[in-house]
């Protein structure tokens, strides 16, 4: 498969491995020790309200028969060879997408293996072998994870932007705020920061805008919620939201297509200041100025 994909490829990985942070004075989102969500709209959980998640959990819903796997689907391979301007975009599972867009092939959040969400090392090991002009754009903290040449890693602060140009398109890479946390063991919580993507292409004087949302939350639901609240939208719009979608809406808008991820988001009072409900993405669908959006995650 991987073979097949394309001949360049800008890979953009979207959160989560620890190495050596790197901090800025002046910034809301820098704490100095690592990075932070600068909004009412996030709550920090730790290991003991994990416990509490588990042993606490409503396991009645959980069938003991095994659950059938969804039937595989044959790539149509000729969908995939781009011959025009419009936007094409493929879901290749979790939160993968492959976006063709004017000409160039953008790798969002590449898992093709059974390893840790979000960066995956034999796909990226597998990529970079396989596509050695390909360049991978990630946020603060992540570079140095790579073990590759030095212009081969793009690594962007919030709002920061990186070019790829071809002989008829400029290809524009920007790091966007989202609502999330890194880490992967018990010392190195949010040491590298965690991003969004807005990708935009131009030529011929004709822009292109796509919204890649990585794995976000939208607001934190209180842990005292009543049940018949979790999902009231009345309810729902009284409690403060990450205000930072609407400003990439302001700045960046609007998007012809957005990714934005639905998944994992119950219980809702430890699952919501990370992981969007259906109603959690709707609310981002507007807020950024979407025209369509599809679910990825």
């Amino acid at each position: 498969m991987f073979r097949r994909l394309a001949t360049t490829l800008a890979i953009s990985t979207a959160v989560v491995m620890s190495q050596k942070p790197v901090f800025a004075q002046g910034k809301e989102h820098h704490d100095g020790k690592g990075f932070k969500n600068p909004w009412p709209s996030f709550v920090s959980y730790g290991f003991l309200d994990a416990f509490k998640m588990f042993t606490t959990a409503d396991t009645s819903i959980l069938s003991a028969k095994p659950v059938d796997k969804p039937e595989t689907v044959e790539i149509n391979w000729n969908l995939i060879k781009q011959k025009d301007d419009h936007i094409h975009a493929t879901w290749l599972g979790h939160a993968c997408m492959f976006l063709q867009i004017k000409g160039f092939n953008v790798l969002l959040d590449p898992i093709f293996s059974d390893s840790y969400d979000h960066l995956d090392v034999d796909t990226v090991n597998q990529l970079a072998k396989l596509y050695p002009e390909c360049k991978f754009y990630v946020p603060l903290g992540n570079k140095s994870w790579f073990k590759l040449p030095e212009d081969r890693v793009i690594e962007l602060d919030w709002w920061e932007t990186a070019t790829l140009q071809n002989s008829t398109t400029q290809l524009t890479m920007t790091c966007t705020p989202c609502q999330h946390f890194s880490g992967r063991g018990l010392f190195d919580r949010n040491k590298t920061l965690w991003a969004s993507w807005c990708i935009q292409a131009q030529k011929d004087g004709g822009v292109q805008k796509v919204f890649f949302g990585g794995d976000t939350g939208y607001r934190a639901v209180p842990a005292d919620t009543k049940p018949e609240f979790q999902y009231d939208t009345q309810y729902l719009d009284t409690l403060p939201h990450c205000p930072a979608f609407k400003e990439i809406g302001e700045k960046m808008g609007p998007f012809d297509l957005a990714f934005i991820p639905i998944g994992a988001y119950s219980p809702r009072w430890f699952m919501s200041p990370i992981h969007c409900s259906p109603e959690d993405a709707v609310e981002l669908h507007c807020d950024i100025k979407s025209k369509q959006s599809v679910k990825c995650y």
